[in-house]
């Protein structure tokens, strides 16, 4: 799974990974008009959250998301040969 048009997101110290994926993915349906399904974190925020999903949306980790940022959108299936 590839996410191809997504929105940066800055992390606040104050709430849950949780709330704050819920926070991006509600702004991101009322900028947009789509459901988030796809989230990218730093490995090292994915791994201290301890989660696979927030809601129906699954979180990924990825280097080259910064650690205080999350990366989140609509997924794309990625064919070979493309």
């Amino acid at each position: 799974m590839s996410l191809d048009i997504g929105m940066l997101w800055s992390l606040g110290p104050r709430q849950s990974l949780t709330d704050q994926v819920r926070e991006a993915a509600e702004f991101y349906l009322c900028k947009y008009g789509l459901q988030a399904t796809e989230c990218w974190l730093h490995p090292t925020v994915l791994a201290a959250s301890g989660l696979d999903n927030v809601g129906a949306i699954h979180l990924h980790g990825s280097r080259t998301v910064a650690r205080g940022e999350l990366w989140i959108g609509v997924g794309q299936s990625v064919s070979v040969g493309q």
